[in-house]
C-alpha cells in the first residue's frame, strides 16, 4: 500500500526515460528505500548518472529527491549541509532543463530546507533563503 502511494506520487514509471534504464530502475526500487541494500542500490544509481554528467530532467529531479532524503534522515549537520546543498544544485539543474515542471521547484525547496537545517534555520535566514522558497511553480 505504502509503496503504491509512493510511485503516485512520483508519478508514471515511463520505462526508456533516463540514462541507462535509470528511472524504471529507481522507481521501481523507491519504496523499499529504507533497506540498507537497496538504499545502497540507489546511491549507485544515482552516483553513476551524476558521474556521467546527466543533463536528463528525469533524472535530475529523482537524484535531488534521493539526495534530500538522505539528508533529513540524518543527524550530521556537516552531512545534512552537504547532501542539502547538492540536493538543492540537481533540482536547479532541473529547472533550467525544464522550468515548467514541478518537481524541480519542489525538490529545490526540499534541498534548500534541509540545507538550511545543515547550517541552521538563522543562518539561512540570514543568507536570505527564506526567500528562495516562495516561487509561484513551486506552490501553484
Amino acid at each position: 500500500m505504502v509503496a503504491a502511494a509512493i510511485l503516485c506520487l512520483l508519478g508514471p514509471v515511463q520505462a526508456g526515460w533516463g540514462d541507462d534504464g535509470f528511472v524504471a530502475r529507481f522507481d521501481a526500487v523507491l519504496a523499499e528505500r529504507d533497506d540498507p541494500s537497496v538504499s545502497r542500490e540507489l546511491d549507485g544509481l544515482v552516483s553513476k548518472s551524476l558521474d556521467e554528467g546527466t543533463s536528463d530532467f528525469q533524472v535530475l529531479w529523482r537524484a535531488s529527491f534521493y539526495k534530500s532524503w538522505i539528508a533529513d534522515g540524518t543527524s550530521d549537520r556537516r552531512l545534512k549541509k552537504a547532501w542539502g546543498q547538492e540536493a538543492w544544485s540537481l533540482a536547479e539543474r532541473a529547472i533550467k532543463v525544464d522550468p515548467r515542471a514541478v518537481e524541480g521547484h519542489h525538490y529545490s525547496a526540499l534541498g534548500i530546507g534541509v540545507y538550511s537545517q545543515g547550517i541552521s534555520i538563522f543562518a539561512a535566514l540570514r543568507k536570505g533563503l527564506a526567500g528562495r522558497l516562495i516561487r509561484p511553480r513551486a506552490i501553484g
